[in-house]
C-alpha cells in the first residue's frame, strides 16, 4: 500500500488488487461496504497511522474510492465529510488546467494544503479566474472566425456553460436538489453516451454559488467542465432529454 497525506484531515492510499485479494476479499466485497469492507477500510486506516503518522481525531467521517485502469484502487479517507469534496473538485479543475494550460496548477496544491475559509475562499477565486479564461478564449475563437466571413470583429454574449456529467438520472436529480432557487439563463439536461449531462448557463451565477456548484458537482456527478466548446459539442450530438427548466424538473422528480 502506498499513502500519501493530503492534509491534516485526509489521507490518500493507493491498494493494488494482489494486497485485496491476500486478505481474502474481492473487489465486489468493497463495492457492497459492508462488514468486510468495514474492517478492511479500518486495517487502511491503522496503517496510515504506522506509515505516515496519520491519526483521524474523530474516526473515519468520509471515504471515497476510485479504480484505476490497473485495477488498483485509490481511497480517500477523511475525518472530515467536506474534505473530500473540495478534494475532487480540485482534481477536476487541476484536470481542466492542464488539458487547456490556461493556469498555474500549483495553485491548485497550494490550496489543498489550506483549511477552513481560507480554502473555500482561495477555491472560488481560482474558479473565477478559470471562467474568465475560458469566456476570453472562447470569445477569441469565435470571433476570430465570423471575423474570417464577415472581415469584421463581432461582440459575442458572455456565455460560461457549467457541464456536468452523471453516470445515471439519480444522480443528476440528487445534485439539482441541492440548488432550489437558484437561476440560470439556460438549463437542459442530454443522454450522451452512456452517461448524463447538465449544461447551466452560469454567466449570472456568483463566485461563491459558483464554488458551491463546483463542489456538489463532484460530490454526486462523474465530473464537470467549464467553458462553451464542450456543450455545443453534447447539444449537436446528444439527445436532449429537457431542453427547458432542467433543473426544476430533475428536483421535482
Amino acid at each position: 500500500m502506498r499513502f500519501k497525506r493530503v492534509d491534516k484531515s485526509t489521507v490518500r492510499c493507493i491498494v493494488s488488487q494482489n494486497e485485496i485479494e491476500e486478505r481474502g476479499l474481492k473487489i465486489e466485497d468493497l463495492i457492497k461496504n459492508g462488514d468486510k469492507a468495514q474492517e478492511f477500510l479500518n486495517e487502511v486506516v491503522d496503517m496510515a497511522e504506522e506509515e505516515i503518522g496519520f491519526k483521524m481525531t474523530s474516526g473515519i467521517q468520509a471515504v471515497q474510492a476510485a479504480f484505476l485502469p490497473n485495477h488498483d484502487i485509490v481511497f480517500t479517507f477523511s475525518d472530515k465529510a467536506e474534505n473530500i469534496g473540495m478534494d475532487r473538485a480540485l482534481d477536476h479543475l487541476k484536470d481542466m488546467m492542464e488539458e487547456e494550460g490556461l493556469l498555474d496548477t500549483d495553485r491548485v496544491d497550494e490550496i489543498r494544503e489550506m483549511t477552513g475559509q481560507n480554502q473555500a475562499d482561495a477555491f472560488s477565486v481560482l474558479l473565477e479566474e478559470l471562467r474568465e479564461k475560458q469566456k476570453d478564449g472562447s470569445q477569441k475563437t469565435d470571433q476570430e472566425k465570423k471575423s474570417k466571413k464577415s472581415g469584421e470583429m463581432t461582440a459575442l454574449p458572455d456565455n460560461r456553460m457549467l457541464t456536468v456529467f452523471f453516470q445515471s438520472v439519480d444522480h443528476a436529480v440528487r445534485f439539482c436538489r441541492h440548488f432550489m432557487g437558484f437561476q440560470f439563463r439556460k438549463e437542459s439536461f442530454y443522454k450522451n453516451g452512456a452517461e448524463y449531462a447538465l449544461l447551466l448557463d452560469t454567466t449570472e451565477v456568483g463566485r461563491e454559488e459558483m464554488a458551491a456548484l463546483c463542489l456538489q458537482a463532484s460530490e454526486y456527478g462523474k465530473s464537470f467542465l467549464l467553458g462553451d466548446s464542450r456543450a455545443r459539442e453534447i447539444e449537436e450530438h446528444g439527445r436532449c432529454i429537457l431542453p427547458e427548466q432542467a433543473l426544476c424538473h430533475l428536483q421535482n422528480l
